[in-house]
C-alpha cells in the first residue's frame, strides 16, 4: 500500500533527494529505521523543497545514502523541521501498515515491528501532537473509519478511498501548519495529499483483488474489468495531484515529474497484457508477508523477483513490481545476487547495478561491477525515461509542442483533470473550461512538461 510514489528511474536529482531523506532518517531514528523509509516521505520532502521551504541537495551531493552516513551537514532550522517531519511521517506510515497487518492477519512479525519501532512512533506522535493537539483522536478516527468500511462488506471503492484520502490530506496539511505557511498553501497541500491517498487505495484494491477474493478479505474490486477501472481512477487522482503541483511550483518541478513518472508506469501496468495467475495456496504469498515485504522494500512488492529488496537508493522498476516497467532492471534473482545491492551491505556485496540487464542507474553513476560488455551495453541502451543524470520532463519540449491541435479521447471524465488517450499514449490532462464526459473527443490547446490542456472536440 505505501511505497507507491516510487520514481527510482527518474534521474540523478531525485536519487540525491532520496539519499538525503534516507540520511535524515538514519540520523534521527537510527540506521535500521531506514528499512521503513518511504517514497511518500521523499515526495513530501521534494514538495517542501519545490515550495522553497527547504533546499534541494547540491549538484555534487551523493546519490547513495551510504556516502552520507558520516556527513555533518549544516542545515537551517527550517530544513531541520522538514527533515524531522518527513522522518516522523515515514515511521507513521510504517505504524499504520503494521497495525493493519495485525488487524487483518494477526501478524506476529507486524507486532514485533510495532514493538521495535515504539520509541520512534512515540517521538513521531509527540511531534504531530505539538502541531495539532487533536492529532491522536484524529488519527484513531481515521483508522476506525477505514476498519468500519472494511467490515461493512458492501462498500464501494469511493468509501474505501475516503479514510486514506482524509488521512493523507491531514498529514500533508500538518507540514504546512508546522512551517507556518499561508492558508492557501495549506489548503493546496491538503488537496494534494488527498489525491495521493485516494490513488494509493485505488491502486491497492486493483492489484490485490484476486488475493483478497481468495482469502475472503474486504475489497470492492471483484473482477478484472473492475480492476482496470480502479487503475484508471488511481491515474485520475494522481493527475489531479500533478496539476496542483504544476500550478504551485511549475510543471518541470521535481514533484510534478515524480507524479508524471508514476502515471506513466501505471499506464504501462494498466495496458499490459493480462497475466494468468494461479490462485493455489502454494503460489499465493500470505497477506502479512506481502505487506511487510512492501514496507521493507519501500517500492511495493514484486511477484516476479525480490530484486528491489536490497536497494536503498530510489528503487527500480521491474516487470513484476508496482512500477510496471518492461523487464527487470536489476537483473532479477530472488536475493538480488545480480542486481541492486548498493546501499545496505547484503552479505558483503557492495557496488551497484551489477546485473547485466541493469539500466536503472539506481545509485552510483560509475558502476564498477559487471563485465565490460555489460557496461557498454548499459551505456548504449536508450533511456526511455529521460537522462538519468538529470531531472528531465518525460516528453522532450519539441514533442510537447507538436501535440497542440491534435485530437484524442477522454479516458473517464475530466472534472477538471483526468487522463486522455492521444495517438496510443495516455497523458494527464485537464479541461480548458467545464467538464468533459468520459469517451468524449478532445483537442489539445496547450501542453507543458507535465500534461495537456484540452477542450471538447
Amino acid at each position: 500500500m505505501f511505497g507507491y510514489l516510487q520514481a527510482g528511474c527518474l534521474g540523478k536529482r531525485y536519487r540525491q533527494l532520496y539519499a538525503h531523506c534516507c540520511q535524515n532518517m538514519w540520523q534521527r531514528e537510527g540506521r535500521l529505521s531506514t528499512l521503513f523509509h518511504s517514497y511518500e516521505a521523499v515526495f513530501l520532502y521534494a514538495l517542501a523543497a519545490d515550495l522553497k521551504l527547504c533546499h534541494h541537495p547540491e549538484d555534487s551531493a551523493p546519490v547513495c545514502c551510504r556516502l552520507y552516513k558520516k556527513c555533518a551537514e549544516k542545515r537551517s532550522e527550517r530544513e531541520e523541521q522538514v527533515a524531522d517531519f518527513c522522518a516522523a511521517f515515514a515511521v507513521l506510515l510504517a505504524e499504520i501498515k503494521m497495525r493493519d497487518d495485525v488487524a487483518d492477519d494477526r501478524s506476529l512479525l507486524a507486532k514485533f515491528v510495532l514493538w521495535w519501532l515504539r520509541r520512534s512512533i512515540h517521538r513521531g506522535h509527540q511531534q504531530f501532537s505539538s502541531i495539532d493537539q487533536g492529532f491522536e483522536s484524529r488519527l484513531e478516527n481515521i483508522l476506525k473509519a477505514h476498519q468500519q468500511v472494511e467490515s461493512d462488506g458492501n462498500s464501494g471503492l469511493s468509501e474505501f478511498q475516503s479514510a486514506t484520502r482524509d488521512g493523507f490530506a491531514y498529514l500533508f496539511s500538518l507540514l504546512g501548519q508546522k512551517l507556518e505557511v499561508d492558508r492557501a498553501t495549506v489548503e493546496k497541500l491538503d488537496a494534494i495529499g488527498g489525491h495521493v491517498g485516494a490513488s494509493i487505495i485505488a491502486f491497492d484494491c486493483a492489484m490485490d483483488w484476486q488475493r483478497d477474493l481468495k482469502r475472503g478479505q474486504a475489497n470492492p474490486i471483484r473482477s478484472r474489468e473492475a480492476s482496470q477501472s480502479a487503475l484508471l481512477i488511481a491515474q485520475q487522482e494522481l493527475s489531479g495531484a500533478g496539476w496542483l503541483c504544476s500550478a504551485m511550483v511549475g510543471p518541470e518541478s521535481l514533484t510534478a515529474q515524480i507524479l508524471r513518472h508514476r502515471l506513466a508506469s501505471l499506464s504501462l501496468k494498466k495496458n499490459s497484457a493480462p497475466v494468468s495467475i494461479t490462485l493455489s495456496e502454494s503460489n499465493v504469498t500470505s497477506a502479512a508477508r506481502r505487506r511487510t515485504r512492501a514496507v521493507l522494500r519501500r517500492g511495493g512488492f514484486c511477484d516476479a523477483c525480490d530484486c528491489c529488496g536490497g536497494c536503498d537508493c530510489g528503487g527500480c522498476e521491474c516487470g513484476g513490481c508496482d512500477g510496471g516497467g518492461g523487464g527487470c532492471c536489476c537483473g532479477g534473482g530472488g536475493d538480488a545476487a545480480g542486481g541492486c545491492s548498493c546501499c545496505m551491505d547484503l552479505g558483503g556485496r557492495r557496488g551497484c547495478c551489477g546485473g547485466s540487464n541493469s539500466d536503472c542507474g539506481c545509485c552510483c553513476d560509475g558502476c564498477a561491477t559487471g563485465s565490460e560488455d555489460d557496461k557498454r551495453s548499459r551505456s548504449n541502451k536508450p533511456q526511455q525515461r529521460g537522462d538519468l543524470q538529470r531531472n528531465e520532463p518525460i516528453e522532450e519540449p519539441q514533442a510537447i509542442g507538436s501535440m497542440i491541435g491534435k485530437s484524442g479521447v477522454a479516458l473517464g471524465p475530466l472534472n477538471p483533470s483526468g487522463i486522455v488517450l492521444l495517438e496510443g499514449t495516455e497523458y494527464p490532462a485537464k479541461t480548458q473550461t467545464g467538464l468533459i464526459e468520459a469517451n468524449s473527443l478532445v483537442r489539445v490547446v496547450e501542453a507543458n512538461a507535465y500534461g495537456l490542456v484540452v477542450r471538447s472536440g
